[in-house]
């Protein structure tokens, strides 16, 4: 079988959730003696090809298509018009599809790539499978908040509009994964057959890791998007709730980047509670501050479609602190592998972070039983799923 995944984003220089999804897949799919060849784009002016994983997966790059600065409204009006239909990159995929002649293809973010990259391989004969990173179901912008953190509940009648031209394009797809049970009531709620949907939850890799149950600081992390709706407010002000009542000492590392870190580094300033924000990181480095964290804080605002970062602090053996909020109850077990929270609780929040801090052995044991959970979330099961989904949607 020949698979075609698309990403507008490199997945090979970018390391975003889509962008991890995709070159994993590429590589566990090839892996297992399938024909492989990813559709992606870079800086340069003119289509090219590499081959990784010697010679198992072929790469193509596009031309990407860059307007003016983000943030201007005109920005904004393009991106949108271009997510719905961009003849150019559309031809371009249509191109490398009739030269490649994949049996599937899989997209996962196809961005200013357009809703047009479905019609090309369909008139190609092409079997067509759509993995939902975000909320473009509902929004265009496939975030579904506010600037200020809070969820939408009232879109604009032009995101009503979007909606519709959306559902209709995804109606041509054979199969839809939804990466967690949360998304598949979404769709279904949102008009999505139910028939057409597949749950395959995100995997972790099988990198073997070193452990280590009890770190000498107590380092609390915080990994994603400096951005209101991550709820890192929300943890600053937990923090300095607990700073006033534990007297040990703390290490708390913030990694990420994103339009509100300003704002947040100025919180933590003003509320007194010392943190290390160290920006974006290498894999390698991230991989440093997990091993060594000693909890891991997810207080997300708005519901995530599956909160990556949980499951990466499982799988090194930390207990984690979340939002009782999207997909994070299918991940986090309440009172056994970490602690869930209502969202925008700051007391809360505190008195979770309190309570491990000073019970060393329910951290300890929590975190144990966290890194056997994430065994359920492995690279075979992962794969086993998207196999068995692939070989399904080919024999339609």
């Amino acid at each position: 079988m020949k698979i075609c995944y698309l990403n507008y984003y490199n997945p090979l220089k970018i390391h975003g959730g889509a962008e991890r999804v995709v070159l994993q897949e590429a590589e566990l799919v090839a892996q297992s003696e399938n024909e492989v060849v990813i559709i992606t784009t870079h800086n340069a002016k003119e289509l090219s090809a590499t081959m990784l994983e010697n010679g198992k997966i072929k790469v193509w790059f596009l031309p990407a298509f860059t307007c003016l600065a983000n943030g201007s409204l005109i920005h904004k009006s393009m991106s949108l018009l271009l997510s719905l239909y961009n003849p150019l990159l559309t031809m371009y995929v249509y191109r490398v599809l009739s030269m490649e002649r994949p049996d599937i293809v899989h997209i996962h973010s196809y961005g200013p790539m357009s809703l047009g990259v479905v019609n090309a391989a369909k008139r190609l004969g092409c079997k067509v499978i759509l993995t939902f990173h975000g909320y473009h179901f509902e929004c265009p912008k496939g975030g579904l908040y506010k600037g200020s953190g809070e969820v939408c509940s009232t879109p604009l009648p032009i995101c009503k509009i979007y909606k519709e031209i959306y559902q209709k394009v995804m109606r041509k797809c054979d199969a839809i994964i939804a990466v967690s049970s949360y998304v598949k009531k979404r769709l279904i709620r949102a008009g999505y057959s139910q028939d057409t949907i597949s749950v395959v939850p995100n995997s972790i890799s099988a990198i073997p890791r070193t452990f280590v149950t009890k770190p000498v600081n107590k380092e609390i992390l915080f990994v994603g998007r400096m951005v209101k709706a991550k709820g890192v407010h929300v943890l600053i002000e937990a923090l300095a709730k607990v700073k006033k009542v534990y007297n040990g000492k703390l290490i708390v590392n913030f990694i990420g980047e994103g339009e509100h870190k300003l704002y947040f580094e100025t919180l933590a300033q003003s509320s007194g509670v010392d943190i290390n924000f160290l920006g974006r990181v290498s894999d390698g480095i991230l991989e440093e501050h997990y091993k060594n964290a000693y909890l891991v804080v997810v207080p997300s605002l708005f519901p995530e479609l599956f909160a990556i970062v949980i499951l990466e602090a499982m799988s090194h053996g930390k207990p984690v602190i979340a939002s009782n909020v999207g997909a994070m109850p299918e991940i986090l077990v309440n009172g056994q592998t970490g602690f869930l929270f209502e969202p925008n609780d700051v007391d809360a929040l505190a008195k979770y972070i309190r309570i491990l801090l000073i019970d060393e052995e329910l951290a300890s044991n929590m975190g144990n039983r966290a890194l056997k959970a994430s065994e359920k979330f492995s690279e075979s099961n992962h794969l086993k799923l998207l196999l068995s989904l692939y070989d399904n949607v080919s024999r339609k």
